[in-house]
C-alpha cells in the first residue's frame, strides 16, 4: 500500500502549479493523470492553454495556495485523495478602441469591451466578492479556489492530478470511477 503523505503530494502539486504559472504547459502535462490523455490529446491540451495568453489578453496566474490534502481511498492497489487549494488569475485585456456607440440596438455582449465581458464571466463564475477590477490598466483579478483529485500513479511511482470540476464529472467517473464513489461515500457520512 503506498502511504499517503500529505508533504509529499503538496510539493508534487506544488511543482506542478509552478510549471503553469510559468506557462511550461508540457512540463505541467507531465504531472496530469495519463489516461485523460486517452479523452484529450496533450496537444489540444497545451493549445486550449495557450490561448490564454494570445493576441492583446494576457493570464496570469500566482498565490498558490494548498489549503488541504485528504485521503478518500487507500487500498492495495489504488491510492486517492482530494486537494483544496486556491490561487489568483490576473488577466489583462487589450484596451477598448472601438468608437463610442450611436444608440443603436445591437446586442450587449457586441458592445462590450473585451474587460467588461471579461468581468462578467469572472463575477459570474467566482462571485462578485472574489474579482476586482482595474480600469485604469485593463485588469481583472479573481480569488479562486478549487480541488484537484491526488492519484498515486504506479507506473510512474509518483503522485499525478486531475482536476475536480463538474463539466468533466463524466469523463472523471471513466477515468477514476473508485475515488468518485469514495468521495461520494464520505460526504454521505459527514
Amino acid at each position: 500500500m503506498t502511504p499517503f503523505d500529505k508533504t509529499t503530494i503538496t510539493a508534487k502539486f506544488t511543482e506542478y502549479f509552478e510549471h503553469l504559472m510559468n506557462n511550461e504547459y508540457e512540463k505541467a502535462l507531465g504531472f496530469v493523470y495519463a489516461p485523460l490523455f486517452n479523452f484529450i490529446g496533450k496537444k489540444e491540451m497545451v493549445d486550449g492553454m495557450k490561448k490564454a495568453n494570445t493576441g492583446d489578453t494576457t493570464t496570469m496566474l500566482s498565490e498558490l495556495i494548498v489549503k488541504s490534502v485528504k485521503p478518500i481511498l487507500q487500498s492495495d492497489k489504488e491510492t486517492y485523495g482530494l486537494l483544496d487549494y486556491s490561487f489568483q488569475i490576473s488577466i489583462h485585456c487589450p484596451p477598448d478602441t472601438r468608437p463610442a456607440e450611436s444608440g443603436d440596438d445591437e446586442d450587449e455582449a457586441q458592445n462590450m469591451s473585451a474587460l467588461d465581458f471579461t468581468d462578467k464571466i469572472l463575477m459570474a463564475k467566482y462571485g462578485e466578492d472574489n474579482v476586482s477590477t482595474d480600469r485604469l490598466n485593463n485588469t481583472i483579478t479573481a480569488h479562486v479556489t478549487n480541488q484537484s483529485y491526488c492519484i498515486f500513479d504506479p507506473e510512474s511511482n509518483d503522485w499525478k492530478f486531475l482536476e475536480k470540476k463538474s463539466a468533466m464529472l463524466p469523463l472523471l467517473k471513466n477515468l477514476i470511477p473508485k475515488a468518485i464513489d469514495a468521495e461520494k461515500k464520505l460526504q454521505e457520512l459527514s
